[in-house]
């Protein structure tokens, strides 16, 4: 975690960044002592209309404006910069934090982990099919490399902020199904509003929610066809007259007495039979991926709920399937791959040395799957009912609540934190338990109401959000000067985000 210190900034006086277990960047900003309320709340509208999330919470203990969806420190800086929130060179401290493990690391990445493991399996698939000649088999590999690319491409971004973005919308529209308003200044009302979004960058953000789903379903794909291509060509096909002429000479190798026709139609029984086998084989392990594809990418993931009663039986086994969704699609890819290994020793052991050389390229998509599919069934979807990146989603969340309670009437909070604890317990949103949620929203609203980012919302409802004038002075008097004209203009100029 490094901290930005800007001694000679009236606004924000501290920037410190933390990585979150997915990977993603936040930062923390600390209001300079005795910042005035229009010019955070400019400083928040800045961030925001540059698409960022603006959370007032707190870290350590120190009430600070948490800032989710920065690419890179610098960026942010820059832009604190650029629109006067901070002022002169920084103090730079840099503090290694806490080290995360490599298995935890590979936990919380495993989807993508697994994603470019398949990727080696995939082209032993594509050559397999090129060396087989085989066309379905050709397009079963494409569709494998679209189900890799999706996790390599869309599986690359935490989704803690879509996470955020996600719940804040069911937030909103529930404190309007109880007839409670939702101000426009607040923290919700910012992070559901689309701030200088593409459409690119929104087609992007959707798509990366659904990373294991697009795996999944395209894997599913490619069992179908190897199902079908195994069917046409090996249960009903026809062995060549290499393979023939191959088995023959093998019967004779091995002693056998026939000679002429009876030779032949022993040697052709014996290539038919070994082709119809694999063939089976190869249709068994194409339907079970089609199914472990559907499965992953159909069954919506669910958090455990803490406070529903335990359940027994075939409930209890559905609902920890329902639990571990990749779990169940990765188990049923490693028996297929088993099935892959089976029918692969039988095609190795009764083909002939054409066919051999196609075969041999199976081997390595075998052993590459199965590392992979052991990766995926550590995974989680990364979203679905109640499930979250990990735990600084749920804190980001609670503190949305508790910055959206602080800003209605103070009589009606009470009877607001019952509420909003009671619909962030839900198994479909934060799953937790209810008494826990409650007390640590109690406590959040009770500091959140010295938080000045916080405060500073509900205060400038006039604060200015036009560009301010960069400056290059360095001397700290004329710093201060300059932001008190900053001031000054923040507190007669109406705000265009305030309707």
């Amino acid at each position: 975690m490094n901290i930005y210190t800007y001694p000679n900034s009236s606004i924000v006086r501290e920037v410190s960044f933390v990585k979150s277990d997915g990977g993603s960047l936040r930062a923390y900003l600390t209001a300079a002592e005795g910042a005035d309320p229009k010019l955070l709340y400019a400083a928040m509208c800045h961030l925001a209309d540059e698409g960022l999330q603006c959370i007032p919470s707190f870290e350590n203990g120190r009430p600070v404006l948490e800032v989710r969806g920065i690419g890179k420190e610098q960026s942010l800086l820059k832009l604190l910069e650029e629109k006067g929130s901070v002022v002169g060179a920084p103090r730079v401290i840099k503090e290694l934090g806490e080290k995360t493990g490599f298995m935890d690391k590979v936990k919380k990445r495993s989807l993508l982990a697994s994603g470019m493991t398949f990727l080696g399996g995939d082209v032993c698939f594509a050559m397999y099919g090129y060396k087989d000649s085989s066309k379905l088999d050709i397009a079963a590999a494409m569709a494998y490399a679209l189900g890799t690319a999706s996790t390599l491409i869309l599986a690359r971004k935490d989704q803690s902020d879509l996470q955020i973005k996600d719940i804040s919308k069911k937030m909103a529209a529930y404190m309007r199904s109880q007839q409670t308003g939702i101000p426009n200044d607040c923290a919700v009302n910012s992070i559901i509003a689309e701030h200088n979004k593409s459409t690119l960058k929104k087609t992007d953000d959707y798509l990366r929610q659904y990373p294991s789903e697009m795996f999944n379903m395209f894997t599913g794909l490619a069992g179908a066809l190897i199902a079908i291509a195994a069917y046409k060509g090996k249960v009903l096909g026809k062995p060549t007259a290499n393979a023939f002429k191959e088995a023959a000479e093998k019967l004779v190798g091995r002693g056998s007495t026939l000679t002429g026709h009876a030779l032949q139609e022993a040697a052709q029984a014996k290539a038919i039979s070994a082709m119809r086998k694999e063939g089976w084989g190869d249709v068994g392990l194409g339907l079970m991926t089609t199914a472990s594809g559907a499965f992953g990418a159909l069954v919506t993931e669910k958090a455990h709920d803490p406070d529903a009663p335990k359940k027994t039986g075939v409930a209890a086994m559905w609902q920890w399937m329902q639990e571990h969704p990749l779990s169940i699609a990765g188990g049923g890819y490693l028996v297929s791959t088993m099935c892959h290994a089976w029918s692969t020793g039988v095609a190795w052991k009764s083909g002939d040395s054409e066919r051999r050389k196609a075969v041999k390229w199976r081997v390595g998509f075998i052993v590459t799957n199965v590392i992979a599919e052991i990766l995926l069934a550590i995974s989680s979807k990364g979203h679905g009912d109640g499930v979250v990146s990990d735990r600084s989603v749920d804190d980001s969340v609670i503190a949305l609540a508790a910055d959206l309670i602080i800003q209605q009437p103070k009589k009606l909070q009470p009877t607001l934190i019952d509420q909003v604890a009671d619909f962030l317990g839900q198994p479909n949103i934060l799953a937790l338990k209810d008494r826990d949620v409650r007390k640590e929203l109690e406590d959040r609203v009770a500091q959140m109401r010295e938080n000045p980012w916080a405060k500073a919302q509900g205060q400038a409802i006039k604060a200015s959000t036009a560009p301010i004038e960069k400056r290059t002075e360095t001397d700290p008097e004329k710093m201060h000067i300059w932001q008190e004209k900053v001031a000054k203009a923040a507190s007669i100029t109406p705000s265009p985000l305030i309707h």
